[in-house]
């Protein structure tokens, strides 16, 4: 089975100056650092290129025509460490139940996992680092407007992380405007 899905071509092929670029689609698949000029696998990407589905898909087109590693990848890469846990449950799922109703327990679990676009499964690393930059985001938007409107806009922005200021404050501040 050729695994040339999760490559990206390392080399544009030869052409001539006049002529368009090709496009190259980008892969999450690949981690190339510049110094090596083959592209290799992410760790998690390895552990997965050795999944193979039971023996009863062995001939299904589900294992022969779909790229479901891909699918699996894209529903559990961001969950760091845990993303393994998922993978293991996929397979057992599909060992127990069907193809289709593991892909469907994955896909809930990326849903419930995601918030506001981020994992719930980040590292304490993760999170200080993602804090530390939207910290700096909201900042520059708040400095940038006048003293009357930040506190609105302040507002506005904790409200867009499912955060908010107490009642109490914000009548406070609303009455001194």
């Amino acid at each position: 089975m050729s695994m040339e899905h999760l490559y990206t071509p390392a080399l544009e092929p030869v052409r001539h100056f006049s002529e368009p670029r090709l496009p190259i689609e980008p892969k999450r698949f690949v981690s190339a650092p510049k110094f090596i000029s083959k592209p290799r696998l992410s760790s998690f990407a390895q552990f997965m290129e050795d999944f193979k589905l039971p023996k009863r898909y062995d001939l299904s087109k589900i294992n022969t025509l779909t790229n479901w590693r891909e699918d699996l990848y894209r529903s559990t890469f961001r969950h760091g460490d845990f993303s393994r846990h998922m993978t293991r449950s996929f397979l057992d799922t599909c060992d127990n139940k069907s193809f289709n109703e593991a892909m469907i327990q994955v896909q809930a679990a990326n849903d419930r996992l995601l918030i506001n676009g981020h994992s719930a499964a980040m590292s304490d690393d993760e999170i200080k680092d993602l804090a530390s930059a939207k910290s700096r985001a909201f900042k520059k938007q708040i400095l940038s407007l006048p003293e009357p409107e930040q506190f609105a806009k302040a507002c506005q922005l904790l409200a867009s992380l499912g955060l908010s200021f107490r009642d109490e404050l914000i009548k406070e501040k609303g009455k001194k405007r």
